[in-house]
């Protein structure tokens, strides 16, 4: 039904177990969502949830827990006689309320005898005083249980109880022929009298109706009756006429109604109850046999939960060795399919049910398929979070297995599991000791010289290579050599957070192996890997940018596996990329890795994906209004997908509102609570990540904030966790400030740490220099700022007056607005440390400007404080950005017209052009509008024709007369300085 709304839909590719569920539950919350509208809200009701599974527990879950998903009423009913406080529906249902859904209770009390009384006066048109009696006999006998009472009253007319008296006009009864009859008060035993009345062709086929379960088909029952579906449907008319089930269709072609339901569960309960005790399991077996037989060649997948739970229950009349063998084969595939299904407390039960049916000796008699059961048993257990469980069955497997390719499969499993209990060094070990066992040994944690001998030996294997030409090496064919590629990416991970070497030599290993034995689909993660490694530790960024194309193009073009995007993007985005192209196109390769990874539930990867483009965003050319809406758009998502990830956003998210918001200490990240347990916790993990993130959020704020001790504290500590941040921007990112952070520090350090300075700063800005050779969109103006600030400690006044210039330059030129802001700063800080005032003031309005352009509004109102000798138009100390642009409407200085024109300006331009279309009036009043914004008394529109300076068009306050289309050649005007206009032509700079 939803296809003929949608349209078909495309395969969608096949992925491990983990992103399998993970994009389930992400299109279920988007399914839901799509119908969950204010005009028209949904509205779910689910009955009978003490019988729901594990799977539907976990979907009401999502669905009640997901942020995004609103207008949505659901209503659930359940019997409370048959749950407990550990039932798992009390259990979810606790656990929402704690996550602080809400959650209402309506306890559906029995009738009682008013109502009850009420009901039968109205059915028998009398009224209650009269039926009294028989309504309290009917309180008694039923309970109060409204499918009870119903069935009871239509019991007491079937059984002339109840008659209605036509001479009298009006229906009679009589209590004592009532209770001497003696109607039982068990609705069951009720049913199964009104059941016993049906004829006995009708009993048999319910008898078989109540295995199948509560809604059965003309063709099942046919299948295991052994009739005809019209013999069947004649055989159910009675059935039908006395209500006990109900057709759930209409006739089709053949006049029969092919789909029914029993009307209760209890009618159902009885009619499996009139089978005798012995007699149910042969029936179950005989009903799996039949549809075993009729469905083994054609449609077994599809009807493989009805045969394997009908033989399962007649299991124990099983004789021979090759029946149970066939059900544990059964089993097995009802088992991959329940698991495949998400249904994964089913799937555990079939297959525990399977290997119980395995002989005693079934590792030596049937070891593949034994193999085959404890490897779905371990993935299931891993599945439902049962990790130690899962552990435990893997470890009984591996006691049997001495075939080593059969060992990796459960190590491989084992790996992720310890992983997901977070005992990373566990889990790199195990790593480590399988890739010996496939003839690779590796060190946990390896010297810097000896990742210098593998950097070595893999470069002479690729010397001789067209890097380009390597997609098209021969396909991978030894099974051991593949598995070692497979353990070889596990440990790659855990040996980045890890902080360990092992990182880049896993990459090369990978490398080798599929330059000396082809390629695999693993191979296009290793050329990944050894493109993060030219790049951060070679430097080598034309190789690097060349293995990460060529890792995009091996799994794009010829493999394409999806949950392999996500991170070789993030791996070629996050640090390949930024060193080579500019920031706009490695924020393309990095949002892409995130929308794949959501899509393809590799969570994790999506989240590093989406945590770099952010890094580029904030350090990067955004404002901080753009880089707030994109945290706010990613915030709610990740949480979802990876709470474990949003901690970093925070951090960025706390700086934002630092440099934006009034805060009383702009040091402490407010918005991020309990940061420092959060760091402190993360580092008794080994994250070092985390701890990178916020030092260094710190001492940008130092450093926006001119507070330079702290700027020092907090790049001493960001360099404690540097390792944990190899190559991304952030790192670099940090190395600019850090470098900022000395150069302040060093004009009050004594001459030993003023050494040290210069020496960090010099070595810093090596790494700029390469780097800005490679990419000067996004370098090339940290690195001549560095050196302007390197300049100005050093002495060379000359050289760093030149170099402020350059720098503010290129950060315009590449829309780097923080930095020009900053760089601006700076220089006026190096002009009034000269004694230039003037000058200074020149360069403050510029940073005073740059910082509003970028949003950060405390930033500005800092700057106001702290020089309001060089900021005295445009606000006083304590004075808000907004109320500077209220009261300046229209007296913006002439030094900043050029790029403040405010809103009301705008407004009068708009509104000039929209009411004049010729020229010389147009010009006229756009003169007239620009002359009053900037408060001049004289006003000048000066255009470049055939590479000419020419005044346009004129005018002065005293004189409302505005000339305009004049074309006076700049040196033939009396009136204005042409040096000056030149000056300006040529700097793009207001004066």
């Amino acid at each position: 039904e939803v296809e003929l709304i949608v349209g078909k839909q495309p395969e969608v590719p096949e992925l491990g177990p983990t992103e399998s569920q993970n994009r389930f539950n992400l299109v279920f919350q988007n399914f839901i969502r799509t119908f969950c509208l204010k005009e028209h809200p949904l509205v779910i009701f689910l009955d009978d949830l003490q019988w729901a599974d594990s799977a539907t527990l976990k979907l009401i879950e999502l669905m009640m827990t997901d942020a995004d998903t609103q207008y949505l009423f659901l209503i659930g009913a359940y019997r409370d006689n048959e749950v407990n406080p550990t039932h798992p529906l009390m259990m979810t249902l606790d656990g929402l309320r704690n996550v602080g859904a809400t959650i209402n209770f309506i306890t559906l009390a029995p009738l009682d005898s008013k109502h009850i009384s009420q009901l039968i006066a109205d059915t028998l048109d009398s009224d209650t005083s009269s039926v009294k009696l028989l309504a309290e006999l009917v309180v008694h006998k039923t309970g109060g249980n409204p499918f009870f009472v119903y069935e009871f009253l239509k019991t007491l007319h079937a059984e002339n109880l109840i008659t209605f008296d036509f001479e009298r006009h009006g229906w009679q009864w009589d209590i004592s022929n009532i209770e001497a009859k003696g109607i039982t008060d068990n609705v069951v035993e009720l049913m199964i009298g009104k059941l016993k009345k049906l004829p006995p062709v009708t009993q048999q086929v319910l008898r078989l109706a109540a295995c199948v379960g509560a809604d059965f088909d003309l063709d099942t029952l046919s299948f295991i009756s052994e009739k005809s579906t019209s013999e069947v449907y004649q055989d159910l008319t009675a059935a039908v006429q006395s209500g006990l089930i109900l057709p759930e269709s209409e006739l089709d072609e053949d006049l029969l109604i092919q789909d029914y339901k029993f009307l209760h569960d209890r009618v159902q309960q009885a009619a499996y109850s009139l089978i005798d005790e012995d007699d149910k399991q042969e029936i179950h077996l005989k009903i799996g046999l039949i549809l075993l037989r009729e469905f083994e060649k054609n449609k077994l997948e599809e009807r493989i939960f009805d045969i394997v739970n009908h033989l399962n229950e007649g299991q124990s009349l099983l004789g021979d060795k090759e029946e149970k063998e066939q059900l544990a084969r059964l089993s097995l595939i009802a088992g991959r399919k329940a698991k495949l299904s998400l249904a994964y407390a089913p799937a555990l039960m079939y297959i525990t049910n399977g290997i119980k049916l395995l002989p005693n000796n079934s590792w030596k008699e049937e070891y593949k398929l034994t193999f085959s059961y404890y490897l779905e048993k371990g993935e299931i257990e891993y599945l439902n979070a049962r990790y130690d469980e899962a552990l435990s069955t893997f470890d009984e497997a591996l006691e049997h297995i001495d075939n080593l390719l059969d060992r990796c499969k459960i190590n491989e499993y084992k790996i992720t599991l310890y992983r997901m209990k977070n005992d990373l060094e566990t889990s790199l070990y195990l790593g480590l000791q399988m890739l010996e066992l496939l003839g690779i040994k590796l060190k946990a944690f390896p010297e810097a010289d000896e990742l210098i001998v593998e950097m070595n030996h893999v470069k002479e294997l690729v010397a001789s290579r067209d890097v380009e030409g390597l997609i098209d090496l021969p396909e991978m064919q030894e099974p051991e050599k593949i598995a070692a590629l497979v353990f070889l990416k596990e440990c790659l991970p855990l040996a980045f957070f890890l902080g360990s070497r092992l990182v880049f030599i896993s990459g090369i290993k990978m490398i080798e192996l599929s330059l000396t034995y082809g390629n695999s689909p693993h191979s296009s993660v290793g050329y990944a890997y050894y493109s993060f490694t030219m790049a951060v530790v070679a430097q080598d960024f034309e190789a690097a940018y060349k293995f990460g194309t060529l890792a995009l193009k091996l799994n794009d073009d010829k493999y394409q596996i999806k949950p392999y995007e996500s991170l070789i993007l993030n791996m070629w985005g996050a640090v390949g990329s930024h060193y080579t192209e500019h920031l706009d196109r490695t924020r393309e390769h990095l949002m892409r890795g995130y929308y794949s990874g959501v899509e393809n539930g590799s969570y994790q990867w999506a989240g590093y994906c989406a945590f770099n483009c952010l890094c580029m965003c904030f350090w990067g050319t955004d404002s901080l209004k753009e880089v707030s809406e994109k945290i706010e758009k990613i915030i709610p998502g990740l949480k979802k997908i990876d709470p474990n990830m949003v901690q970093y956003y925070y951090a960025i998210k706390a700086t934002v509102y630092n440099l934006t918001e009034p805060v009383d200490d702009w040091s402490v990240l407010e918005l991020w609570q309990n940061a420092d347990d959060i760091v402190k916790s993360c580092l008794e993990k080994n994250d070092l990540l985390t701890a990178f993130v916020d030092a260094t959020c710190k001492l940008s704020l130092a450093n926006w904030y001119s507070d330079y001790e702290k700027a020092i504290n907090y790049a001493n500590s960001a360099e404690k966790y540097l390792i944990g941040a190899p190559g991304i921007f952030i790192n670099p990112a940090f190395h600019l400030h850090q470098c900022l952070a000395l150069s302040v520090g060093y004009d009050y350090a004594d001459g030993e740490k003023q050494a040290q300075y210069v020496e960090k700063i010099k070595s810093n800005l090596e790494k700029f220099k390469l780097w800005s050779q490679h990419c000067p969109s996004t370098y090339l103006h940290q690195r001549l700022l560095i050196e302007a600030e390197l300049a100005r400690i050093t002495g060379n006044l000359l050289e760093a007056e030149d170099l402020y210039d350059q720098a503010i330059s290129s950060a315009r030129e590449n829309k780097f607005l923080q930095n020009e802001a900053l760089a601006s700063e700076l220089a006026a800080k190096f002009w009034l440390g000269k004694g230039k005032e003037e000058i200074a003031q020149l360069y403050m309005k510029k940073a005073h400007y740059g910082y509003q352009i970028w949003d950060a509004k405390r930033k500005v109102e800092d700057l106001e404080a702290k020089y309001p000798q060089l900021l005295p138009k445009l606000s006083s100390p304590g004075r808000s950005l907004t109320s500077t642009h209220a009261t300046n409407t229209s007296t913006i200085t002439g030094s900043q017209s050029g790029n403040a024109l405010d809103l009301a300006t705008v407004m009068k331009a708009s509104q000039a052009i929209s009411g004049e279309i010729v020229i010389d009036k147009l010009l006229a009043n756009l003169m007239k509008i620009l002359i009053e914004n900037a408060g001049a008394q004289s006003g000048y529109l000066i255009l470049e024709t055939s590479g000419k300076l020419r005044i346009e068009a004129s005018g002065t306050v005293e004189n409302d007369n505005i000339t305009v289309l004049q074309s006076i050649p700049i040196e033939s005007s009396q009136d204005v300085s042409p040096t000056l206009i030149n000056y300006v032509a040529r700097t793009a700079e207001s004066v």
